[in-house]
């Protein structure tokens, strides 16, 4: 019988136990281009097929500031950070370096958020506080402590908000990201597995254990609206049915990554389901658009207790036509793997329990620069800022430090 495992709270509930034995190997991933093969896309009404291109690796180049250099990098919490002006592609990896370490949690990092306009970093911790970072002095900006470990964030459009959420309890909470004040609760009694934004700021949606997507008017906490997806459990999966959502950038679209290991497209403006990507007995680890909504990766992981085999891989989706455009594959002997698509959707960053970060080109699959650093046993988050120009890592116990890495100068 095998077990299968979607949330990261039971993620975290498994990793205290056994992250301790966790090893890798340099991983190597198994690559695959599936532009020429059945799509794995179940329109429900057609598709329109489009010539969409994987994206290109031309970097989008931004006036680079002259401050002056630190003399050592990287540097440590409160000194201000060097504004970088070179958005990270597939061509200038290379270039990349290791700008601040911040030591501050001690611990284990499980969530890392930017806010839109890249400017403040929200993180939750082992060690029980929700914290944010100013990306332009260098320094905390406050330190929120909690009775438990919060497991995610998510900024508001306007960066005015901040959602955070134990994974499956009864409420959530929206702090003023101005002056790290709790704003309000909302409360659900079937409780809620993460959170989302809609990219006008007018809704926050959260998907709930009992199967829902709830809509809400975060500004006084009133239940808008919600869908119910057509989800039927196998009788041994212990996956609960909506586990994470994602709004695509323009807002038209809601995907929810489900526990019958589909993940469904919705049009928001009808909700209904507009297609569906079936992954078999995969389970799902995190769901992300590019920005310009184009392409949809999907990180999943395969999970046998029994002969401790685990496989992970993140596949990619041209949403026009509906095609998988390609797949990689890791052999990972852990239950800590962390993705991350950059915002141009030409990079992907992902984190291994050797704490290494890997990064990849989209285009090609092919392994472009690995990033060392962590001293820890594992990368527990990992994200990028939405201009683009940073990546913050998290590890895991034995290191618990938050580094950010740019192209500088």
């Amino acid at each position: 019988m095998k077990t299968k495992l979607q949330s990261p709270a039971i993620f975290f509930l498994i990793l205290s136990l056994l992250i301790s034995g966790c090893s890798l190997a340099s991983p190597a991933p198994v690559m695959t281009d599936d532009s020429d093969t059945d799509p794995a896309l179940h329109t429900e009404e057609s598709a329109t097929p489009s010539s969409t291109a994987l994206p290109s690796s031309t970097p989008t180049e931004m006036p680079s500031p002259s401050p002056t250099i630190p003399p050592v990098l990287p540097l440590t919490l409160g000194t201000a950070l060097p504004q970088l002006g070179t958005v990270i592609s597939s061509d200038n990896v290379e270039r990349i370096v290791e700008i601040a370490v911040w030591t501050e949690h001690g611990c284990s990092i499980f969530d890392l958020t930017f806010s839109p306009n890249s400017q403040i970093l929200a993180s939750t911790s082992c060690d029980n506080t929700l914290r944010l970072w100013d990306l332009t002095s260098g320094t905390q900006r406050a330190n929120i402590g909690q009775s438990g470990p919060l497991f995610g964030t998510d900024f508001s459009p306007d960066g005015a908000t901040l959602v955070a959420w134990f994974n499956f309890a009864d409420t959530i909470t929206l702090y003023d990201v101005l002056s790290g004040g709790q704003l309000r609760t909302l409360e659900y009694a079937g409780s809620m597995t993460s959170a989302a934004f809609s990219p006008d700021g007018q809704t926050l949606a959260t998907p709930t254990r009992d199967g829902l997507i709830i809509f809400w008017d975060f500004t006084n906490g009133t239940q808008l609206s919600s869908l119910k997806p057509d989800i039927v459990l196998g009788p041994y999966d212990t996956n609960f049915p909506i586990g994470q959502i994602k709004f695509s950038p323009d807002g038209e679209m809601l995907a929810s990554a489900d526990g019958d290991h589909k993940i469904r497209l919705w049009e928001l403006a009808s909700g209904t389901v507009k297609s569906i990507l079936d992954f078999g007995d995969k389970n799902f680890w995190k769901i992300d658009f590019s920005s310009d909504g184009s392409i949809l990766m999907v990180h999943t992981a395969s999970y046998d207790f029994y002969s401790e085999a685990e496989e992970n891989g993140v596949e990619f989706f041209d949403l026009a036509s509906g095609k998988k455009l390609r797949e990689l594959k890791w052999d990972v002997k852990s239950y800590s793997l962390r993705t991350a698509l950059s915002p141009n959707g030409a990079v992907l960053a992902a984190g291994f329990p050797d704490g290494t970060i890997i990064l990849y080109d989209v285009a090609s699959g092919n392994e472009l620069r690995k990033l060392s650093g962590h001293t820890g046993i594992d990368i527990s988050s990992i994200a990028f800022s939405p201009n683009g120009r940073f990546i913050a890592s998290g590890s895991g116990d034995g290191d618990g430090t938050i580094r950010l890495w740019g192209i500088y100068p």
